[in-house]
């Protein structure tokens, strides 16, 4: 299932004039990326990962295809499931991973459990 999602890179200013200081900071970020830690935390401690869910499953109201949709909500199902406890920013890669792990010992089709990631994936850009 192809959702449309694309990673691309968004230019951000870092206040500064001082072109050494801006590369540290460039630095720490692009290292924060790299560890899975960077998200914007303000903003992703205000929302519920039941609130990304609906507002994906707005977003994909838009999708012309009703397979894609309908694969969505079994998708989303799952996953509510999972973790409909957590804010944005505290879901890791760490607890995705067992998420991961779970569905695979529970006997789940490794194509299935991708799905399901990538849907997340998709849902995850759509909110960043």
């Amino acid at each position: 299932m192809y959702c449309g999602c694309v990673f691309q890179q968004y230019r951000r200013s870092t206040a500064t004039v001082d072109r050494k200081l801006a590369e540290k900071i460039y630095t720490k970020v692009m290292t924060m990326v790299a560890k899975g830690k960077w998200f914007e935390f303000d903003t992703a401690s205000r929302y519920s990962f039941d609130e990304l869910i609906e507002r994906y499953i707005e977003y994909s109201k838009l999708n012309p295809h009703k397979r894609t949709f309908k694969n969505i909500l079994t998708y989303m199902k799952q996953l509510l499931s999972e973790f409909s406890v957590y804010t944005l920013n505290q879901i890791t890669p760490e607890l995705i991973s067992r998420y991961r792990d779970k569905r695979l010992l529970e006997g789940k089709a490794p194509q299935k459990v991708l799905h399901d990631l990538n849907f997340l994936n998709c849902a995850f850009n759509m909110a960043i």
